[in-house]
């Protein structure tokens, strides 16, 4: 989230040695409420493979009613990350963001901005 907001971050690649797959894990010192400063660490991992992919759809097809049409809708994670901070609220606030600024996006790249009034952000659970 931008400075000024409920929370900030501020990113800096740490030194790590190079995976094999080139992405190095991220360090970044955030802002929580009540204006505790802490570092949260980011590691990145290789995006699902279009094989697994294939492979859980094959697993889906067979699940009976659960097996909807796109069996895709049931992939979630094909963009996979950890994140480590300290404590649930801390986890709370970092999905806070994350949904914030997916709802900004979405609202950005609206043809139509203004249009009519903007959804809600979605809410994250305390």
């Amino acid at each position: 989230p931008p400075a000024g907001r409920r929370g900030s971050w501020e990113a800096s690649v740490f030194a790590a040695r190079s995976r094999e797959d080139g992405m190095r894990p991220a360090r970044f010192q955030c802002l929580f409420d009540g204006g505790v400063v802490d570092e949260v660490r980011v590691f990145p991992a290789p995006v699902k493979t279009t094989a697994r992919m294939r492979e859980k759809l094959v697993e889906y097809s067979g699940q009976g009613e659960g097996s909807v049409w796109p069996l895709t809708a049931r992939i979630l994670d094909p963009v996979r990350l950890s994140i480590v901070c300290k404590g649930p609220s801390q986890i709370l606030q970092i999905a806070r963001w994350f949904a914030e600024a997916s709802y900004e996006a979405a609202e950005a790249a609206s043809p139509h901005p203004g249009d009519s009034p903007p959804p809600t952000p979605p809410a994250v659970n305390r």
